[in-house]
């Protein structure tokens, strides 16, 4: 059901020939078929779509700097020195809220704030370092992202950031409340 679902809005999306952007953690064919006739694009990170990709990213070189990415996208879109530097701008933000707020934020981020042993994760790649941003920081961190100019909306606000304040809020449910990975009870310490 799921599934229809999927292609019955992807297929809208295409047919009143919408701008979207979809992650998909599978392809039910459509995304295939869609791309095989040139009616949308596919980027995909290495998983779904990558044998009709246009483009596939590498996760280590996203890992180490996501901004990075948006220059290698720039000769698919065309995209202008100023909307370059808008793009950035918004990842960046959006990269570190993504990692460091909400009940679904970086693992390593939710062990530590439960106040779990996280040391011999630091030197990651996928390790965040969310504790180098104080509650002003990341504060100022969500007014830069809610000013973009770039239209962006969470799919699921209960569970990840939406305005400025989420951050302090998601972070009260998780240390005082004791929250964890999407809302659900705190398990404990664990090996990551």
């Amino acid at each position: 059901m799921e599934n229809i679902r999927f292609h019955r809005k992807l297929q809208e999306s295409v047919d009143s020939n919408q701008t979207f952007v979809y992650k998909a953690h599978n392809d039910p064919g459509v995304l295939r078929e869609l791309a095989l006739s040139s009616k949308i694009a596919v980027f995909s990170s290495g998983g779904v779509g990558s044998s009709y990709a246009l483009y596939t990213q590498d996760y280590d070189s996203l890992q180490q700097c996501p901004e990075c990415e948006i220059d290698r996208y720039q000769p698919f879109f065309q995209l202008s020195p100023t909307e370059i530097v808008q793009l950035k701008t918004h990842m960046k933000s959006f990269g570190i809220i993504r990692r460091c707020c909400g009940l679904q934020m970086s693992k390593y981020e939710m062990q530590r704030l439960h106040g779990c042993n996280v040391t011999k994760y630091m030197g990651r790649s996928s390790y965040p370092n969310c504790e180098q941003y104080s509650a002003e920081e990341m504060r100022a961190i969500e007014d830069v992202l809610a000013a973009s100019p770039v239209p962006f909306r969470f799919a699921s606000p209960e569970y990840n950031w939406e305005k400025p304040g989420d951050c302090a809020r998601f972070k009260d449910e998780i240390v005082v409340k004791g929250k964890g990975f999407n809302g659900k009870p705190f398990v404990g310490c664990i090996d990551l």
